[in-house]
């Protein structure tokens, strides 16, 4: 934790997200080695004047960031948000399937999409 807010109330320097891209109604059964996981890491701060510049994230990573607003900037992989939270994610999933969803940060973002009545 970087810094408290008025209320004293820690406030973590970076904030992570995991996305498992799924259709509606799959589940875990449904997880395979080509399923598309995406992973962020963003700092929990306000950008620097002119939203670029380097940060500096967890675990040492200097990362030149040219748009702070872009998320694409700010993906990991999986594997580097275990080491960094100590957690061990996917671990319902067979090893081989988990090495190669947990491995990726920089494959094709194809997104499903859905048309709304």
């Amino acid at each position: 934790m970087g810094r408290t807010n008025p209320k004293q109330i820690p406030v973590p320097d970076f904030t992570w997200k995991i996305a498992t891209v799924l259709e509606p109604g799959q589940s875990l059964s449904d997880i395979d080695a080509n399923t598309q996981v995406i992973a962020l890491i963003t700092p929990n701060r306000r950008p620097p004047a002119g939203k670029t510049g380097p940060v500096q994230l967890p675990g040492g990573e200097t990362r030149q960031v040219a748009n702070w607003e872009h998320w694409p900037n700010w993906r990991v992989n999986v594997n580097y948000l275990e080491e960094i939270t100590g957690y061990d994610f996917f671990s319902d999933l067979p090893q081989e399937i988990q090495q190669v969803i947990q491995a990726d940060d920089s494959s094709e973002l194809t997104l499903p999409l859905q048309s709304k009545p």
